[in-house]
């Protein structure tokens, strides 16, 4: 059932909150889950996601356990998994055919959606009919389905990402036998995106990494398993490019927090960076930049394209046969405003502080 503004809002046992994917998206509830805790302190929150994706929320504070959905996993066995937590309300932060089927088989548990778009909007935007503008960033609209939730406004909370016992150290110690030289600074980069309007030049990327090299810098490459081609042609064999793609996320957010600034494509790698606190310069092709906020961070987009943003998530190819969205973004500039973030940053951002030391 959908809850309704009649329903009660007393603070309930417990809390299963459900986002399956992906790992940015799991990282913008951060907030939302920061704001239930505040309201509710002695509300058991239970996160379900894909199993995979765990580890970017297991150690929230807020969060009292994970329940991963395993690859191949039914959905029945899951509902099954779910109701032995003895969940009492759902706060559901994904709001796909998955999650409704969950609410199906979990009957008795009241059911909190959150809203991102109507149909009419999904229906003209798959059929290229206006261009795609986010109603408000993605986190506010998930911080509001916790206030539906609650019955009253509450506070914003701040996206984080908390690292596991022991990920930093073991970071360092990733990072120290690549060759890192502790005493430089180190920039992130991954340069992959599950759509191809998402991601930047990789010829591009390899030009701003032979600019960074040149100015002293040291380079972290970040990336999922199947990116390892991709970075590769990046690296192209320089000294002082690191490259860790194809990493755990778990290790992936350790090494994240041990940059000085980070750069990536509208992808899970950017999220991580601004929930680690680590001042970074977004990329966007296709897809919406305000979706989210930059507060501390540096946006690249090419405003001055009518065509642009074209689609909710990227595509294969630009419709306009152009690309000029991405194209257009010179890596000078991008090193530019990646100088700038290093040179501006006389101390870690709060959020990363909250869990880790530089030292």
């Amino acid at each position: 059932m959908n809850a309704t503004a009649s329903e009660n809002h007393t603070q309930p046992e417990s809390v299963l909150v459900l986002r399956f994917s992906a790992v940015g998206d799991v990282l913008l509830t951060t907030p939302a889950l920061d704001a239930l805790h505040t309201a509710w302190p002695n509300t058991r929150i239970i996160f379900g996601t894909k199993a995979f994706i765990g580890d970017m929320i297991r150690h929230h504070p807020a969060v009292s356990e994970v329940v991963g959905l395993n690859r191949g996993e039914s959905a029945g066995d899951y509902a099954k998994r779910l109701r032995a937590t003895n969940f009492t309300r759902c706060l559901d932060l994904h709001d796909k055919l998955r999650s409704r089927i969950l609410n199906l088989l979990t009957p008795g548990r009241p059911f909190t959606r959150w809203h991102n778009r109507s149909s009419l909007d999904n229906i003209a935007i798959a059929l290229g009919l206006k261009s795609y503008r986010a109603p408000a960033p993605t986190a506010d609209l998930f911080h509001r389905a916790v206030e539906k939730l609650v019955g009253r406004e509450l506070p914003r909370g701040r996206m984080h990402y908390a690292p596991g016992p022991g990920d930093v150290s073991q970071a360092r110690d990733m990072l120290k036998e690549a060759g890192a030289d502790f005493s430089r600074p180190i920039i992130g980069m991954a340069a992959g995106a599950n759509w191809a309007t998402k991601r930047w030049p990789a010829e591009y990327f390899r030009e701003l990494v032979g600019m960074l090299l040149n100015q002293g810098y040291q380079i972290a490459l970040n990336g999922g398993p199947g990116e390892r081609e991709l970075s590769a042609s990046i690296a192209d064999g320089r000294a002082g490019v690191l490259d860790f793609t194809g990493a755990t996320l778990a290790e992936m957010g350790a090494i994240t927090l041990q940059c000085t600034a980070f750069v990536a494509n509208d992808s899970g790698p950017m999220h991580l960076a601004r929930a680690c606190g680590v001042p970074s310069v977004a990329i966007f092709g296709s897809t919406d930049p305000a979706m989210f906020e930059y507060e501390g961070h540096a946006l690249a987009y090419n405003h001055d394209l009518e065509c642009s943003p074209c689609s909710f998530y990227g595509r294969k190819a630009c419709p306009q046969q152009h690309f000029r969205c991405m194209v257009d973004l010179r890596p000078d500039g991008v090193r530019d405003q990646l100088v700038g973030l290093v040179n501006g940053r006389t101390a870690p951002l709060a959020p990363a502080d909250r869990y880790y030391s530089h030292a």
